[in-house]
């Protein structure tokens, strides 16, 4: 390729058979043809090696790397880019057809832009789908407010501007597991993030996956991310519990806050950016009530398993009532079971019907 593409697509690779196939082909038969597949192979020692090298593709550009990590791999890629777009994607999951063209043409019409996601399927190791990301937040408020509490973009799914991560530092050692949340916040801090409601992803889930093996160290990262992140765009925010927020809407137990600490700090955090972007859009406020109902029901579940410590018990319970998630109260949880007793009925009643009419 003699000439400059309008986008670089960095594929990181690790002993990626057999998914690799799938995942180039994918690729290179992409409906947006001016780009470069910049192939990071990091110490691979399976038969994708001589998959790799046997490509004659000339978009194609393979890198060795001697087992440097995932994010020495995508550095290297950084600075062997010869576009200032970037694309990325992981050696197992699948682009839609049309994905690398969509993404461009909007990041494209919107220069503000510096980060654009996708939504996605989630497929198993077979490629059938076993779930479908319910996207519901692309703008930009409402997923700034999100990365409060997860990294809300896939990281395969994404592309962004090359330029303003290199001015970033590129990917940070330090966070070997999480350094997708890590770049996402910072590039948050930058400029307008979006993401677009096509799925144009097939996200691979199977047991071998990073950030499934190394969950609990990317847990004890990403809390901290979440508590640098809202520093810095509350500087004179007391943040110190936001780490532990983090960990609670992920499921986990806080550190070191009690539920009353945790409560004040998402109340603070709502109260500071709504000041901040006063009017708020129904699509962020829909994502407040997300949040809280989430938080809400994970206070309920620590007051469950506290039971043996009343005191706490009863604290976690006192946080779950005072997040308020919709369907918290008694009453709503005996509608639930009248509703799913009557649709056992029915269901029994049917398959009556059924065996009688034969």
């Amino acid at each position: 390729m003699s000439h400059s593409p309008r986008v670089s697509v960095l594929l990181p690779v690790h002993n990626g058979m057999p998914f690799l196939v799938e995942t180039v082909d994918s690729l290179l038969c992409q409906s947006f043809k001016d780009f470069e597949l910049i192939i990071l192979d990091d110490g691979s020692t399976d038969e994708g090696v001589d998959y790799l090298r046997s490509l004659g593709d000339d978009r194609v550009r393979y890198h060795r790397l001697e087992r440097a990590g995932l994010v020495a791999a995508l550095n290297l890629g950084l600075s062997q880019a010869r576009s200032e777009t970037i694309a990325r994607i992981d050696a197992d999951d699948l682009a839609a057809p049309t994905r690398l063209e969509e993404q461009y043409r909007y990041l494209e019409a919107h220069p503000s832009c510096v980060l654009l996601g996708c939504d996605y399927w989630e497929i198993d190791a077979q490629g059938n789908v076993i779930s479908e990301n319910p996207l519901t937040m692309t703008s930009d408020l409402t997923l700034r407010f999100q990365l409060c509490f997860h990294a809300t973009f896939s990281h395969p799914g994404v592309m962004f501007r090359g330029g303003v991560v290199r001015e970033l530092g590129g990917y940070r050692p330090q966070f070997d597991v999480s350094e997708d949340y890590d770049l996402f916040t910072r590039l948050a801090l930058r400029g307008h993030v979006a993401c677009l409601p096509r799925k144009l992803l097939r996200k691979r889930i199977h047991g071998g996956a990073v950030s499934i093996v190394h969950r609990e160290r990317g847990l004890k990262q990403s809390s901290g991310i979440a508590r640098s992140y809202v520093s810095a765009m509350f500087p004179d925010f007391d943040a110190q519990w936001i780490g532990d927020l983090y960990l609670l809407y992920q499921g986990r137990s806080p550190e070191r806050s009690t539920p009353a600490k945790i409560l004040w700090s998402f109340e603070q955090l709502c109260e500071r950016y709504s000041e901040r972007h006063d009017p708020l859009p129904e699509d962020v406020l829909q994502s407040f009530r997300a949040v809280r109902h989430n938080l809400g029901w994970q206070c309920l579940k620590k007051a469950r398993s506290s039971l043996s410590d009343i005191k706490e018990a009863l604290a976690w319970f006192v946080a779950a009532r005072r997040f308020e998630p919709d369907d918290l109260s008694l009453r709503a949880a005996f509608q639930r079971r009248v509703r799913r007793m009557g649709l056992r009925l029915g269901a029994t009643a049917q398959r009556r019907e059924t065996r009688l009419a034969k």
